[in-house]
């Protein structure tokens, strides 16, 4: 509310304005962690591999089940609890097992307008409705 305080009513919130809005973007993180948006990544094997003492061959299509993850009490402390204040650090959105949008922030080219869509969503409600 305080970016749209400083704006004239028809002046748009800019993709810097965007960037600036830490909380909201550790709301949509915590969120999105809780409601994953991909349950996971369907990948094919270059070569053999061992995996739990099973041999997956060469070829093979396997499914990548990342959905528990974001469960995880080892990587989420208390899993099941709405945190966005766990994101202020923005080390964790960096980090490996970050996998909201699939296989992770590196392969989603769409992380940041993903980001920005439901940012432009929670915007819209909240100048709307006024919360």
């Amino acid at each position: 509310m305080a970016i749209r305080d400083r704006k004239k009513p028809e002046d748009p919130i800019e993709w810097n304005d965007l960037k600036s809005m830490r909380f909201t973007r550790a709301v949509i993180f915590e969120t999105s962690r809780l409601a994953t948006i991909v349950n996971g990544v369907l990948r094919k094997t270059t070569e053999e591999m061992e995996l739990n003492g099973f041999v997956i061959p060469k070829g093979w299509r396997i499914y990548v089940y990342t959905r528990e993850v974001n469960y995880d009490p080892f990587l989420y402390p208390d899993p099941l609890a709405f945190n966005p204040w766990r994101w202020m650090d923005k080390s964790l959105e960096s980090q490996g097992y970050f996998l909201i949008f699939g296989g992770g922030t590196r392969q989603c080219p769409g992380k940041e307008l993903g980001i920005a869509e439901i940012s432009t969503f929670l915007h819209y409600f909240v100048t709307r409705y006024r919360l």
